[in-house]
């Protein structure tokens, strides 16, 4: 839910012809906005709201006990101690100091921006449509094109949409006082990185006695608890950790799919409740559901959720909803290198076979470097001249790429900072630092809608433990399957295969998993390239069921919903012109129909912008363009 913190006075005449209901509240001179329902955290010290949550693991006391603890630790401390976690954000009013303390967890899923104005003392908030509403703002053109465009359709490091609003890098703490704010980052992930030789049934038991912990932590007083759950081993992670339990786990997508059939019965296993949610109509949602969303959460990106928030029940005290590790840290998905599909085939005997190790790159200077060039290389593709001459764009391309390396480099700096020793483990923090922080990140804010949506795995003090596991541990889902082989109750998860490698135990050898996945991935794939060589969509789309893109392209009414999200075309005439034009390809199968993202992206970017145009205050409160 939605807050703003400032310095500049706001009357509650202009919040009353804002979109949702807020409320006000003034401390000395801080003027704090908050909408409806949300609760602050108020003691004789301090006044905060949390995004998330925070825990204190050498703590027995209540939640708010733990959480006092948490703050009163916060005030004069960065990072936190190690038995303190969550994943939060968090903006604190320290009533004795009379300064703002705002911070985010080592990755920071959850967004709080601040603006910076020579004009505006202090203006914090975790909303991005809070601050176009209340302060007059110019948009940022280059925030703007970076969410149209890959590699992930999202904005890099503090960039944002509006001019002179930045959102905080990961793991940093800000404490603004009077004219002046200092910054401080928390930079303890891969602090204590372990031996390739540390005795991997020991990381796993500690780290899932971690995981057990901490949502015994989160939910003890719950009275039942959600687990948004997958045919994957991710969310099978937490269903381990999960007490017995009023226990319901839900998923997205038709019956008849295979993976939905894989979460039911790992749902028996565990003998929770199990509810399937058909998503085929929320892929492209009715325009009013994505003005709703957008305007509630900012976080509409991955629209299958919708088909879970729009039926389920909508209760006062919000129930827990566990989401699996944004960041796929346990399996080290994210080490780019040896995850792709050449890597995985090459070093398969080596790694799998033979149990050989996975072998690193020392990081040094120039590696350093060189790997910082193939990055930017990698974001130029996108970047391109005739990208901005088919736009409404005014922006060079000079100052673009200006600006690109500019955003990039406040993330090289945070990785440099972490002195990490081997190059591929600067890829999984980059991608922590992007694809995890800035998209899927929207899958947790989106479902706090409703839920209380928490990613357990993801809390700081499970991130730093995961993080020190030597890579070696990780790769191959080596650390994963140890996990669920730490009792006898995992073990009958484990016993139920993965939608990536059907039909073949999750403890079979590797070497037969290796087989099915390559069987699977070899007839998908020449399934799709039969679809698109005869265009023809009646063709079968994959060996099992699943949801099937080139359906939901060729449906005319999905087409029809796309065009409505653009009734004003905010991102511009020429480039709304483009999107239909790659729609309307896929459409035909000249391009391949797979994800719904690009499109997605650009309604949610392009609403976000008409909302702040059409609810501005005209209190004006503030017009300055200078940083």
């Amino acid at each position: 839910m939605k807050y703003l913190i400032c310095q500049n006075p706001i009357t509650k005449e202009s919040l009353a012809k804002l979109p949702l209901e807020f409320e006000l509240k003034t401390f000395n001179d801080f003027y704090i906005i908050y909408e409806k329902g949300l609760s602050l955290i108020e003691d004789e010290n301090s006044i905060a709201l949390i995004d998330g949550y925070v825990v204190d693991h050498d703590s027995q006391g209540t939640k708010d006990i733990q959480t006092h603890n948490f703050l009163k630790h916060l005030c004069s401390n960065w990072p936190m101690a190690e038995n303190f976690s969550g994943s939060f954000s968090i903006s604190l009013i320290d009533k004795r100091e009379n300064r703002l303390i705002s911070c985010n967890d080592p990755v920071g899923p959850y967004p709080l921006y601040y603006l910076k104005s020579k004009k505006t003392v202090i203006a914090v908030s975790n909303n991005i449509l809070c601050l176009g509403w209340i302060f007059d703002l110019e948009k940022d053109e280059v925030g703007i094109y970076q969410r149209l465009v890959g590699p992930e359709l999202s904005n890099i490091g503090s960039r944002t949409i509006l001019k002179n609003v930045k959102r905080l890098l990961p793991g940093e703490k800000i404490i603004f006082k009077n004219s002046t704010h200092t910054h401080q980052f928390d930079n303890t992930l891969y602090s204590k990185l372990g031996s390739k030789n540390s005795n991997l049934p020991y990381e796993a038991k500690n780290l899932h006695n971690l995981i057990t912990k901490e949502i015994d932590y989160l939910t003890k007083s719950a009275d039942e608890i959600n687990l948004a759950l997958s045919g994957g081993l991710d969310s099978r992670i937490l269903l381990s950790a999960i007490k017995e339990q009023n226990l319901n786990c839900l998923t997205y997508g038709n019956a008849k799919y295979y993976e939905t059939k894989l979460a039911k019965k790992l749902a028996k296993k565990k003998k929770a409740t199990f509810r399937n949610f058909d998503d085929k109509k929320y892929i492209f949602p009715e325009p009013h559901l994505l003005e709703k969303y957008v305007l509630e959460t900012e976080s509409v990106f991955i629209t299958n959720w919708l088909a879970i928030l729009e039926n389920t029940e909508t209760k006062k005290n919000r129930n827990y909803l566990l989401i699996g590790d944004m960041c796929e840290s346990i399996p080290g998905r994210n080490i780019g290198k040896f995850n792709s599909k050449s890597m995985r085939k090459k070093t398969f005997l080596k790694t799998h076979f033979l149990k050989n190790d996975f072998e690193f790159t020392k990081n040094s200077v120039n590696d350093f470097h060189n790997w910082k060039e193939q990055i930017i290389k990698r974001f130029m593709f996108f970047y391109q001249p005739i990208s901005l001459q088919n736009s409404n764009f005014v922006i060079s391309i000079e100052e673009l790429h200006k600006e690109l390396n500019k955003d990039l480099n406040e993330l090289f700096d945070r990785i440099s900072a972490h002195k990490l020793p081997y190059i591929e483990l600067l890829e999984e923090l980059f991608k922590w630092y992007t694809h995890s922080r800035s998209g899927m990140n929207n899958q947790l804010t989106l479902c706090n809608r409703k839920f209380k949506s928490l990613s357990p795995t993801m809390g700081m003090k499970l991130l730093r433990c995961t993080s020190n596991i030597n890579p070696n541990l990780r790769l191959g889902n080596r650390l994963m399957d140890a996990i669920l082989k730490t009792n006898k109750s995992n073990k009958t998860l484990i016993l139920i295969p993965t939608s990536q490698a059907p039909f073949v135990s999750q403890n079979a050898p590797k070497f037969f998993k290796f087989l099915s996945w390559g069987m699977r991935s070899y007839i998908d794939s020449f399934l799709i390239k039969r679809i698109m060589r005869n265009k023809n969509p009646k063709l079968r789309y994959r060996l099992l069921p699943s949801h099937n893109w080139v359906k939901t392209y060729i449906d005319e009414k999905n087409l029809e919903k796309f065009q409505d999200y653009f009734s004003n075309k905010e991102i511009g005439e020429i480039w709304y012109n483009k999107l239909v034009k790659n729609f309307n390809s896929k459409r035909k199968l000249e391009t391949w129909p797979f994800t719904n993202t690009v499109f997605i992206s650009a309604s949610a970017l392009n609403k976000e912008l008409e909302l702040i145009k059409n609810f501005k205050t005209t209190q004006d409160l503030i017009k300055d363009n200078n940083t």
